[in-house]
């Protein structure tokens, strides 16, 4: 199973859910999270139905997730620690991604999960 997700989703997503069905059912599993420290759904949402409101002309939608969360601490809570902490302390360059997923999928029937920045 490969879940590839954005950071605010996956705070909002209950991700220990997946991960404990991961580990239920010993189905392989890597989660990567594309992290760009907000939520966007509530700023289109705003623009949608106010796209000239007081939000848009501030260019200001409290979406954004300052402080960072702690997105590899979250993946490490995961029941299968041991065999997570490779993926997990992932941040990401972009030309080190696919390396990095190769890496993953031949690690073994095992749950990964990567947070990359």
């Amino acid at each position: 199973m490969v879940c590839l997700v954005g950071d605010g989703s996956f705070l909002f997503g209950v991700p220990s859910s997946s991960q404990w069905v991961a580990r239920r059912y010993r189905t392989p599993a890597l989660t990567v999270i594309y992290n760009n420290r907000g939520w966007k759904p509530p700023k289109m949402s705003a623009l949608a139905v106010h796209p000239k409101g007081a939000a848009a002309e501030a260019d200001d939608f409290n979406v954004s997730f300052a402080p960072a969360a702690d997105l590899p601490g979250v993946a490490l809570a995961s029941p299968r620690r041991s065999r997570s902490r490779l993926a997990a302390g992932y941040r990401g360059r972009p030309g080190v991604l696919p390396r990095f997923l190769v890496m993953c999928t031949r690690s073994g029937p095992r749950s990964r999960s990567g947070a990359g920045r």
